[in-house]
């Protein structure tokens, strides 16, 4: 497993980077090309293509499962028929933290603090797969609503990293899942997304339960009980995907490599966590704290995510 930590100007160097660690980590690099202030990168292991691309203030990932150069994102072979958008703005940002490994399988986890302790997500690789199936392949990435009155917190304005509580169309990642038992053709992707017919729902290993505020199926198992009362000690909840297939029946497929959802109210943005041999590093979901929508409160137009948060495996 690899781990880095920089800097970057702009989306398009933070993409740049990201070319550069996956090769180190032996990904193969399709292209990586940049056209003024728009870069595009396209690379890939042992399973489909990833594509990042970005513009002025903006980063967007893809996937599919051919590479013509001559072609756009949406009309490669295999292509996801969705792409996931990071709102990340022109730079430069304060961080860029890299995470990268092979085991339990292929994955990158890319941190991006922008200022202040607000923070983005971009990750793509491969499930740790359930049983024997085609596919495995995911991307997906953090998008914050600029909204004055919905940015206060976790809303369906918002789509945090591996978010599958429905409502958007634009900003969510997949995952390849083909599925011939139930007439799908290949490949096919589940979409993170709550509304889609055919889609991955996220949950945490174990357990399924709605929770109670709405923010989807990762709440209400671990958040909630991260305040032991004798032990103090902290759980990292392993983030399962489900797919919900013909006949709204579910179907565990996997578990995302080298991250955990937590409730971060007893640590700061970046500090870590060892576990054995393991260190963790943690990041909210946008911006640890809690916001207001009220046009009268300091706090209002400020991103917030409460205390939710992940923790990305580390090793140098």
């Amino acid at each position: 497993m690899a781990y880095q930590e920089t800097t970057g100007s702009s989306p398009e160097d933070v993409i740049n980077k990201i070319g550069a660690f996956a090769a180190s980590a032996g990904w193969t690099i399709a292209t990586n090309s940049l056209n003024g202030s728009e870069r595009v990168l396209v690379l890939r292991k042992s399973g489909d293509y990833i594509r990042l691309w970005c513009n002025a203030t903006d980063i967007w990932i893809t996937g599919h499962t051919g590479y013509d150069g001559a072609l756009p994102y949406n009309q490669q072979g295999g292509y996801a028929g969705r792409y996931a958008h990071c709102n990340v703005g022109a730079g430069p940002y304060t961080a860029v933290f890299l995470f990268g490994g092979n085991n339990p399988a292929e994955h990158i986890h890319v941190v991006i603090e922008l200022a202040g302790g607000v923070f983005r997500h971009i990750s793509f690789g491969q499930a740790e797969k359930l049983g024997d199936w085609t596919g495995g392949t995911y991307f997906d990435a953090t998008y914050w609503s600029t909204s004055p009155s919905q940015m206060n917190q976790w809303t369906e304005w918002s789509n945090p990293l591996f978010d599958t509580r429905g409502s958007q169309t634009t900003n969510t990642g997949a995952m390849r899942c083909d599925v011939p038992q139930d007439g799908r053709g290949s490949p096919s992707w589940a979409v993170f997304d709550g509304d889609n017919v055919f889609r991955v729902m996220t949950g945490l290993y174990g357990a399924r339960q709605d929770s109670s505020d709405g923010l989807g199926y990762l709440t209400s198992q671990v958040y909630n009980r991260n305040e032991p009362p004798f032990s103090g000690q902290i759980t990292l909840g392993t983030i399962r995907a489900d797919v919900i297939r013909s006949g709204g029946f579910y179907s565990p497929v996997g578990t995302f490599p080298n991250v955990r959802y937590l409730n971060m109210a007893r640590f700061a943005p970046g500090q870590e966590i060892t576990v054995g041999s393991d260190v963790w590093k943690v990041f909210p979901m946008c911006r640890k704290g809690q916001g207001s929508n009220s046009p009268s409160s300091p706090l209002y137009g400020q991103p917030y995510s409460d205390n939710h948060a992940y923790a990305f495996k580390k090793e140098d």
